[in-house]
């Protein structure tokens, strides 16, 4: 899910934990979260093939996260 904050603070985090692989998305105004229905983070929103929405609210060890998008990729 995307940080909200500005643009500059969200790219640092980015580079510095190493997670530049995973496509963000920066959501200046908070309506990202709001849509998902996000109310903290840590939180992780997976969205199936099908198009169906599964949020997840707290940390996600790699493993864990690892084996969530292995789940959607092979669906």
């Amino acid at each position: 899910m995307p940080g909200i904050d500005k643009r500059d603070t969200i790219k640092d985090w980015i580079e510095h934990n190493g997670v530049a692989a995973i496509p963000h998305v920066i959501d200046d105004t908070g309506e990202t979260w709001v849509t998902f229905g996000v109310i903290s983070q840590p939180s992780m929103v997976f969205i199936s093939p099908d198009g169906s929405v599964e949020r997840h609210t707290g940390a996600m060890g790699p493993v864990d996260l690892g084996d969530r998008v292995k789940a959607l990729v092979s669906s």
